[in-house]
């Protein structure tokens, strides 16, 4: 028997999905987050689910990991800012253009050459 496994980690709850492609068995679980050490609870969570299907990481055939905690952060701002300040104290001298600050727009060609644009005007003004 193996299994796939899909787990996301959000700001509240961590899911899990597991899916026996031989049986097409799906099982969904949701645990509480815990943003003092993430990677340890998954693991601790995902091996209460195998050993609750009496099986072992090792029939584990694929893992998939989404961190909607992380996309949130960058959605609301939070992870650019932390970027930005990081790079401004290493590299004092350089100037930082951010795409999330000069264009909100999430298409990728349009952010892309906007802040391309604003990083090349900003030594100018």
């Amino acid at each position: 028997m193996s299994y796939l496994v899909g787990l996301d980690t959000g700001g509240t709850f961590t899911d899990f999905v597991l899916f026996d492609p031989e049986t097409q068995e799906l099982a969904v679980y949701k645990f509480p987050f815990t943003p003092e050490d993430p990677s340890s609870a998954l693991f601790e969570e995902l091996k209460k689910l195998l050993s609750n299907k009496n099986a072992g990481s090792d029939q584990v055939t694929a893992l998939t990991h989404g961190a909607t905690v992380a996309t949130n952060a960058v959605l609301q701002g939070q992870l650019p800012d932390k970027i930005q300040a990081i790079l401004r104290r290493l590299f004092p001298e350089s100037l930082v253009s951010l795409s999330s600050k000069a264009l909100r727009e999430f298409r990728e060609y349009e952010r892309f050459s906007t802040t391309a644009i604003n990083a090349d005007l900003l030594p100018s003004l």
